[in-house]
Order: C-alpha cells, then sequence, then structure tokens
C-alpha cells in the first residue's frame, strides 16, 4: 500500500511533468504558428509580385493593342477618303532649258522657270486628290479593271485659275472617264501668286488595289 507522503509526491510530479509538457507542447505549437505565418506571408508577399507583374504584362499587352487598333483605324480614315479603291502616284515634268516640253520627267515645273515651283503645284494637287479619285472610284466599280496612268498638260494662271488643260498621254480604256478626270481637275484653284503663267505636266497613276 502506498504512503500518502508517497502518493502527494508522486500526484505533484506527475502534476509538475504534465504542466512541463503541456508548456513544451504549448511553445512547440506557437513555434509552428509562427512558422507558418512566416510562411503566408512570403507566400502573400511573392504571390503579390506575381500579380502585380501579370497585370503590368496584361496592361502592356492591353495598351499595346489600343493603341494599334487606334493607329490603324486613324490610317484607314486617312487613306479611305481619298483612294477607297485606288490609288496614285504623280509626276511632274519639267525640261532642262533647251528641251522641249515634257521631254523628261523630273520634280519640276515645266516651262518658265519664273512661274509656281513644284512644290506649290504638287502640294496642291495633293489637298485635291480626294476629288480626283472619287470620279475614278465611281468608275472603278463598274468596270474594276480601269487601270493605267493620265498624263496632262495644264496652264496656270498669276490668279490660281487653270486657263487650260489636255491630255498628252492616258492608258485608261475608258475615254469618257478620262474627261472628266480632266474636267474635275480644271476646277482646282492654285491661289493667286506674284509670279508667271506656269505650264505643267502632271500624271496620275490609277491603280486599284
Amino acid at each position: 500500500m502506498v504512503k500518502p507522503v508517497d502518493a502527494a509526491k508522486l500526484a505533484r510530479d506527475k502534476a509538475a511533468k504534465t504542466g512541463v509538457l503541456a508548456m513544451a507542447d504549448d511553445l512547440a505549437a506557437m513555434r509552428q504558428m509562427v512558422d507558418v505565418n512566416k510562411v503566408k506571408v512570403r507566400n502573400m508577399a511573392s504571390g503579390g509580385t506575381t500579380a502585380k507583374t501579370t497585370d503590368r504584362k496584361m496592361l502592356t499587352a492591353k495598351a499595346s493593342s489600343s493603341v494599334g487598333g487606334l493607329g490603324s483605324a486613324a490610317l484607314s480614315s486617312k487613306t479611305a477618303g481619298v483612294a477607297l479603291s485606288g490609288r496614285e502616284t504623280t509626276r511632274v515634268a519639267a525640261p532642262s532649258s533647251g528641251m522641249g516640253a515634257g521631254a523628261e520627267e523630273s520634280n519640276h515645273v515645266a516651262g518658265d522657270y519664273s512661274g509656281r515651283s513644284s512644290e506649290s503645284v504638287r502640294r496642291v494637287m495633293d489637298a485635291n486628290k480626294g476629288s480626283i479619285f472619287s470620279v475614278y472610284n465611281r468608275a472603278l466599280r463598274k468596270d474594276g479593271s480601269l487601270a493605267g496612268k493620265v498624263l496632262f498638260n495644264m496652264v496656270i494662271e498669276p490668279s490660281g485659275a487653270i486657263s487650260s488643260i489636255s491630255l498628252v498621254s492616258s492608258e485608261l480604256a475608258d475615254q469618257a472617264l478620262v474627261q472628266k478626270i480632266l474636267a474635275r481637275i480644271k476646277m482646282i484653284n492654285f491661289g493667286p501668286e506674284p509670279v508667271g503663267q506656269t505650264k505643267v505636266n502632271y500624271s496620275f497613276d490609277f491603280l486599284p488595289y
């Protein structure tokens, strides 16, 4: 039979051991909680970086797409009015001194060099390409094979008006169309300048897309 004193001592020892073990278990649990929290914090930080990187990539892609879309739209709006179904190139003919008019094509005005500059002539013609090509595009809807260069001569007065225009050569099979194009060009006014009468050989290449 166990003595009461011994029983009390055993009970105290057991309680002490139990308390120490419980405390050790609590400390271990607390350490584990701290470690888990650290891991969670690291994961959250890492996840946040990934999310930010992903967001940046998505935003960059969206921005590029928007810019690309906008560029395309702007370009289309600029070109569609001028050549909805056709395109052109232009040339201004200018002979050297002693050569006949139209002998060769270059970027100068033919004839009297006291007249308008080739740059000013080209600038006005470029500004009127939309109305000129609208005539060609209407005919192109009826006959998609219409294509070719039209070379013409025009006389520009100091007032800016075209006093005369004549066909030099044409590769377009539709002569009625050529006359409509020349009639539309004759309506152009280059604006008054303190220059002499200017004779110009000019050409358009009408090509369907």
